[in-house]
């Protein structure tokens, strides 16, 4: 059995106009397609720095009824940091931990 947390950033579709439901319902059927492989998957849902928490929220309102299903494990925070700092997310990232997500950030940084 190979598992693997896979990170997707719904802003990057949804902002394109997507639908929230059309995009996990998608991946989600990969993921049923990869079981008889023995492939286990979970997925974090990442907001992207450059997009604003008031962004944020909302999708993170949609994503509700997938994290109840067990689609979505936890939320992170992805992308280039420069000017976009965590603090930037603090309201939705201690939404998403009262309702039960996994919590994770990702730092994209040149070397110094």
């Amino acid at each position: 059995m190979l598992s693997t947390l896979n990170c997707f950033w719904i802003l990057k579709h949804t902002s394109r106009g997507i639908r929230f439901d059309t995009v996990i319902e998608v991946i989600h059927e990969e993921i049923v397609d990869a079981a008889p492989l023995d492939i286990d998957v979970q997925l974090i849902m990442c907001f992207l720095r450059e997009y604003s928490q008031e962004s944020a929220m909302p999708t993170l309102k949609e994503a509700e009824p997938y994290h109840k299903k067990g689609w979505i494990l936890g939320v992170g925070l992805d992308s280039d940091e420069h000017h976009n700092p965590p603090l930037k997310f603090m309201l939705v990232f201690a939404k998403a931990r009262a309702q039960g997500y996994y919590l994770t950030m990702h730092c994209d940084l040149p070397p110094s």
